[in-house]
């Protein structure tokens, strides 16, 4: 939905520099805004939207907020059922701890990040994990 097509928007634009990191978190907030309003208790799509915070926090070089985010995204999307998107969130979770130089806590969350691609079966992301 929305807020997933967001997610990916934001970070193309952020990796090909089209937008600055201030700018994408504005943006990111605004349509968290509205898809909170459109889907009260989509938590789902709520979390695809902390995703996309975590995202922009990475290119903020605030590394300690988006491993939080990015883990409470991944709690939320194990919870209901989302293997592949935790997956991909644990994924930002692994760069977050490892842009804080936690090389230990990287490593469990690339475990449990291909744990997820496994129930999944998301080969790509498996791959991803290793």
């Amino acid at each position: 939905g929305t807020a997933e097509a967001l997610r990916l928007i934001v970070g193309s634009q952020l990796e090909l520099l089209q937008l600055l990191p201030d700018a994408a978190e504005k943006m990111v907030k605004d349509e968290a805004a509205k898809v909170k309003k459109s889907t009260p208790d989509g938590k789902v799509a709520d979390a695809l939207m902390t995703l996309a915070a975590a995202e922009v926090m990475l290119f903020k070089d605030e590394s300690e907020k988006a491993l939080k985010a990015a883990t409470d995204a991944a709690a939320v999307l194990g919870k209901e059922g989302e293997a592949k998107r935790e997956a991909e969130a644990m994924q930002m979770a692994v760069s977050a701890a490892l842009m804080r130089g936690n090389g230990t806590k990287a490593l469990t969350l690339a475990t449990s990040a291909l744990s997820a691609a496994q129930r999944a079966g998301d080969k790509k992301a498996e791959a991803s994990a290793w």
